[in-house]
């Protein structure tokens, strides 16, 4: 909706030049006016429009559209069909599977008939994220292609090069997308052992060329940097610390240090064997096909999340063949054990070290300096001074409604006993005196001057 609405917002997030082409811009939608307005912006500079209804993420699901979309078809073909119907480019889409396969072939079927002119499928479930993604099937991939006659692209489970020519063979798709895979190793396709200094100053380059802002390029770093970051923590600090304000020059000359320092480390390393494990199969069944291979930091390699949870149990670090079923990965259960209880440790030690460091009084926050040897946070010191300056303002104001009482109170006995009269004169309250000729007592009253004159009230003060 912003990128309909706002030209503030379109200038920030859509730049492209000639050698974008082939482009394809992608939207995420639940409203086909608003996905038809947007895509009226782009279609003049694309090549192809592209829906996404595949984002498993926490903001798609609070935001109702990718993957959150899977429930509502008829949702998803009236934005298809209005892109199809209205735009000069064709309009494209990119799904995940539902755990059955026949569904999976429908809801493919269904894009197909409403317009998509080409199909995305990531081999994985909507649930199938972070830590929990588990191994994409690339049997469901097989079965949407030899079912739909529009090309489909398949996504999921592509870590090196060999992975593709495995899954185009598998599959029979008409290509593959790559996306986490190609962010951490950006020569994936070239098939080529690549120093990560070589890319890191190209893609430096590239983003100067585009005006590219220099956050932007920050977060890519980190990705560029994966494996070599964890040996060199004095640079992953101060990468972390560049707010991006600084400019791309700054980052620039980060990775100049850190480079310079990895040839240096490059050039005294012994060569080291990257050759494939011997552990592997023909028989791709679904899934997996990388195996693990032994780069040096400083060489550009993917990244495998450890701890995946697959059907077959949990995986390690090593991504290879599983010889009790299709698509799982082999498991060293010991040494998945042994490191989550290292992790429990150190975090169990870190929180001790955490502990007299933190306030007071709340125990979450850092304490201000301000604070001297009380130890407390700014969020506590204002709590206490505004809670101090309220007791003030209430013992003031309590002991102003107690005279307040007393005074009417004193008025209100008053009334009563002369009958409303507050006058002085006969038939007035006046408190006696101790004295011997009308023999009262101190803090009685008398009636004057009424009928009742001997008949003693008892004080109200």
């Amino acid at each position: 909706e912003l990128f309909s609405t706002d030209p503030n917002y379109r200038a920030k997030n859509f730049t492209t030049n000639a050698a974008d082409r082939p482009l394809v811009v992608q939207f995420c939608a639940h409203d086909p006016h608003t996905l038809l307005s947007a895509a009226k912006y782009v279609e003049n500079d694309c090549d192809a429009v592209d829906l996404n209804l595949g984002c498993p993420q926490n903001i798609a699901k609070r935001g109702h559209y990718g993957a959150f979309l899977m429930e509502d078809w008829n949702l998803i073909k009236s934005m298809v069909e209005i892109l199809d119907k209205e735009c000069k480019v064709p309009v494209t889409c990119k799904i995940r599977m539902y755990d059955d396969v026949q569904k999976t072939i429908d809801y493919a079927k269904m894009l197909e008939a409403a317009g998509c002119q080409l199909l995305t499928l990531h081999g994985r479930t909507r649930d199938m994220k972070g830590q929990q993604s588990g191994l994409a099937d690339w049997s469901i991939v097989k079965a949407v292609k030899q079912a739909v006659s529009i090309p489909v692209i398949a996504n999921g489970n592509l870590i090196y090069l060999e992975d593709v020519h495995r899954c185009l063979e598998y599959t029979g798709a008409d290509g593959v997308m790559s996306a986490e895979g190609n962010l951490y190793n950006a020569a994936m396709f070239s098939g080529k052992e690549v120093p990560v200094w070589d890319l890191v100053d190209e893609y430096l380059q590239i983003c100067r060329d585009v005006n590219q802002d220099a956050p932007t390029a920050r977060h890519h770093l980190f990705k560029m940097y994966h494996a070599a970051l964890p040996q060199h923590t004095d640079i992953r600090d101060k990468l972390s610390k560049l707010s991006g304000s600084e400019g791309l020059s700054e980052l620039q000359n980060l990775a100049n240090e850190f480079n310079a320092r990895l040839k240096r480390i490059a050039a005294k390393a012994k060569p080291t064997d990257a050759e494939l494990t011997k552990d592997q199969t023909k028989d791709i069944n679904t899934a997996i096909v990388s195996v693990e291979r032994a780069y040096p930091y400083w060489i550009s390699q993917p990244r495998c999340r450890p701890g995946t949870v697959t059907p077959y149990g949990v995986t390690s670090r090593k991504r290879t063949f599983h010889k009790d079923g299709p698509g799982g990965v082999a498991v060293d259960r010991e040494a998945v054990l042994a490191a989550r209880a290292e992790r429990k440790r150190r975090k169990a030690e870190g929180r001790e070290s955490r502990l007299h460091k933190l306030c007071t009084v709340c125990r979450r926050n850092m304490p201000s300096q301000k604070s001297g040897e009380l130890k407390q946070c700014g969020v506590c010191i204002k709590t206490l001074k505004n809670k101090a300056h309220h007791s003030t303002d209430t013992a003031s104001k309590i002991d102003s409604d107690m005279e307040a009482k007393v005074n009417a109170d004193v008025q209100a006995k008053t009334e009563v006993a002369t009958g409303g009269d507050a006058k002085e004169g006969p038939g007035t309250v006046t408190e006696a005196v101790a004295n011997a000729d009308n023999g009262t007592a101190p803090g009685t009253a008398t009636r004057v001057g009424g009928e009742h004159e001997d008949k003693k009230l008892s004080s109200v003060c």
